[in-house]
């Protein structure tokens, strides 16, 4: 659900904002579900990553895909 939640948003989302769409959740399980996503994004077969970000986390593209990312926006924009 976390994941999920995270990818959907597009800003940075914290542990209490995930806690207030998670019904029934305990902040340090979301914490805990937060901190396994970060551990397995951070294994390097992601494109993906999760990072902490103005109190909350977010979905970023690893910095190494920045080149082809701005390129597609680019591209995005001049249709």
């Amino acid at each position: 659900m976390v994941e999920a939640l995270l990818f959907a948003n597009g800003e940075p989302l914290s542990v209490g904002e995930l806690k207030n769409v998670i019904e029934g959740a305990a902040p340090q399980d979301i914490q805990t579900a937060v901190d396994e996503l970060r551990r397995e994004y951070a294994g390097g077969s992601h494109a993906m990553t999760i990072e902490e970000v103005a109190g909350g986390y977010q979905f970023l593209t690893r910095p190494e895909h920045n080149e082809k990312v701005a390129l597609l926006r680019k591209i995005k924009g001049a249709t």
